[in-house]
């Protein structure tokens, strides 16, 4: 993507999960998903709608489910069992991490 909102989502994106993770983080590039490669079962979809003044925006995240099990895990400090299937706590945690992201 060519535009500096890539630069400020990816500037985000790893403060967010360096602060909430407790791990170092890079990230290497924001580009167009190719949803030909995903199978709509292995992703948590975010619909995040912005609105300002009149006008509104919508961004939309997908978050791979064995990627949304491990930040979960490591949000709790690496304490407990590694999931395999999204449930409450892990769709609070991915909650937390888009919320921080677009705050």
């Amino acid at each position: 993507m060519a535009s500096d909102l890539s630069n400020i989502i990816k500037d985000e994106l790893s403060n967010t999960l360096e602060q909430l993770l407790s791990q170092n983080t890079k990230i290497g590039r924001i580009e167009k998903a190719d949803f030909t490669k995903i199978d709509s079962s292995q992703c948590v979809e975010i619909d995040v709608k912005f609105e300002f003044k009149g006008i509104a925006s919508n961004w939309n995240f997908y978050v791979p489910t064995s990627s949304a099990a491990k930040f979960e895990y490591l949000m709790l400090g690496g304490t407990g069992d590694l999931k395999e299937h999204i449930d409450d706590e892990i769709a609070d945690a991915i909650n937390e991490i888009v919320s921080n992201i677009c705050g």
